[in-house]
């Protein structure tokens, strides 16, 4: 899987949960600022994410880490093992 169509996947999730046109999110958004998200929508999150790309559970840590749409692009990349494209995340 190519990484532009992971990280279109995960922004139209991200889409989703916060109730916005997913042509409105962008990697550079922050969850709690710029959409929507509280504490329980970014546990949503973690687990849609979880299911829809098979990645296995996501710790307490690394989900309290989590700020922008580009972190949450580059830890299912990662957690992928997909290399990003060149210009990055």
């Amino acid at each position: 899987m190519r990484s532009e169509d992971v990280r279109a996947r995960v922004r139209a999730k991200i889409a989703e949960i916060a109730s916005v046109p997913a042509a409105q999110v962008e990697s550079g958004m922050t969850l709690s600022g710029d959409l929507p998200f509280d504490s329980l929508q970014l546990y949503e999150l973690a687990a849609t994410l979880e299911d829809e790309f098979g990645i296995g559970e996501l710790d307490e840590d690394a989900v309290a880490g989590i700020e922008t749409v580009a972190d949450v692009e580059r830890g299912v990349l990662e957690r992928l093992a997909v290399e990003p494209a060149a210009g990055g995340a």
